[in-house]
Formats: C-alpha cells, sequence, structure tokens
C-alpha cells in the first residue's frame, strides 16, 4: 500500500489530504475486491478525477491501472486457458496404412493409438475391498457435514452515528419545553465501517430552509441524511 500512496502522492502532488486517506482507505479495504482494472476505476476514478482537473479521463484510467498492477503483480491480462507445451512425436504417424492393416484383418497393431490389454490382467480382492471402504468412511464423513446446520447469518457493514449531548438540552427535552424549531446537531461522529465519515461535526438547520447535499458517489451523502432522520 505505501507503493500506491507513493503513486498518487507523485501524480497528484496537490492532493487534499482528506481525500487522499479517503482513496488509501479505499484501495486498503477494496483490494481483495478488485477482480478487473473496471473495479478499481469505478471506486476511485471519479474522485481522482475531481481532483486533477489537468488530466483527462484516459489519463486517470492509465493512473488506476499502475495502481491496480501494484495491488495485483500476479495479474494476468491473457485469461485464456493454456494447454501446455506442445509435444513432438519421435517418428510420424501414417493413418492410411493403419486403416489398411484393419481392412486387411490385422489383429495386432503397435501403435500409440491402440493398447492392448494383457489376458492376465486380475483384480485384487483385497485391494478392491479397501478402497471401497475408504470410500463409504469418505461418504459418511460427507454426509456428516451436509446434515449440520449452516449459519447464513450476514453482518454487513452498516453506519454508526455518536454524539456528546448537552444536559441543559437533555433536560428541556425531558421537560418538554424546548420549543425550538430548528435542528441542531452538535459535536457527533459518523462512521461506516472502520472508516470515519465525520468526526467532532456540528449542524444547524433553519426551520423553512432549504438544504441540498452535494459530492460525489461514496462520500457518505446518504448516510448523514439517514442517521439525521433518525
Amino acid at each position: 500500500m505505501a507503493d500506491c500512496g507513493q503513486l498518487i502522492k507523485d501524480e497528484f502532488p496537490h492532493i487534499d489530504d482528506e481525500l487522499y486517506q479517503y482513496i488509501d482507505g479505499v484501495l486498503a479495504n477494496g483490494c481483495d475486491d478488485f477482480e478487473n482494472i473496471d473495479d478499481l476505476y469505478e471506486a476511485v476514478g471519479e474522485v481522482l478525477e475531481e481532483v486533477a482537473e489537468d488530466k483527462t479521463a484516459d489519463d486517470i484510467r492509465d493512473i488506476c491501472t499502475k495502481l491496480f498492477r501494484i495491488l495485483k503483480p500476479n495479474y494476468d491480462d491473457d485469461s485464456a486457458i493454456k494447454n501446455g507445451p506442445t509435444k513432438v512425436l519421435n517418428a510420424p504417424i501414417h493413418l492410411g496404412s493403419m486403416n489398411t492393416n484393419l481392412d486387411n484383418g490385422v489383429d495386432e497393431i503397435k501403435s500409440i493409438w491402440v493398447n492392448h490389454r494383457e489376458d492376465g490382467f486380475k483384480v485384487d480382492q483385497k485391494k478392491l475391498e479397501k478402497a471401497e471402504a475408504k470410500l463409504q468412511q469418505k461418504q459418511g464423513k460427507r454426509n456428516d457435514i451436509s446434515s449440520k446446520p449452516v449459519n447464513t447469518t450476514f453482518k454487513p457493514e452498516t453506519a454508526t452515528a455518536s454524539q456528546v449531548t448537552s444536559k441543559k438540552d437533555a433536560k428541556l427535552e425531558a421537560k418538554g419545553t424546548n420549543r425550538t424549531t430548528d435542528i441542531r446537531i452538535e459535536n457527533f461522529d459518523i462512521a461506516y465501517g472502520d472508516r470515519v465519515l465525520l468526526q467532532g461535526t456540528d449542524i444547524v438547520l433553519a426551520f423553512g430552509r432549504r438544504y441540498g447535499l452535494v459530492g460525489r458517489n461514496g462520500l457518505g451523502k446518504t448516510t448523514l441524511l439517514r442517521l439525521i432522520s433518525r
């Protein structure tokens, strides 16, 4: 991750520290989830475009490619199946002559295409019984595993909030004498998973006014609105 951080600082020397921390956190937490360059570009490409107005979309994609190469050094662009090295036969195979021998009723053909089974082939009964016993033992273990209940409970990352409330405001709320129509939230924190979005923040929404949140995707606008609505 240190190499990724150095690359970002080299390409964007004037990047804001908070944005740098955000991008670094996305790369660190989503490293295992990035299957290709497009996944990484979707995660941080728009944020990088906002940081550097002098760079084109192609420049940003090239930077994302470099970041992906650092995170996935063993990634192979050619995902085609490789069949291994080509083997050369010691002698040419003449299929025509083989066909002629078959037509003439030749019973024994010595070639790489025809393998004869020995007449004296015998099955070792003891080995066969041992193999069957091992197979039944494995099958029993599989049945035991399949019969156990599987815990399918999934706990996704959720947004959390904390606030230090004023004793004076708490008393007014308890007595029902707080007639303020404005929304005032002081000294609160918001985190999503292990990422801290806001810390020690104050917000005041005056009654009768309209407000809007502007910012790139993933910066926490929807998370903030949901927590305010609670």
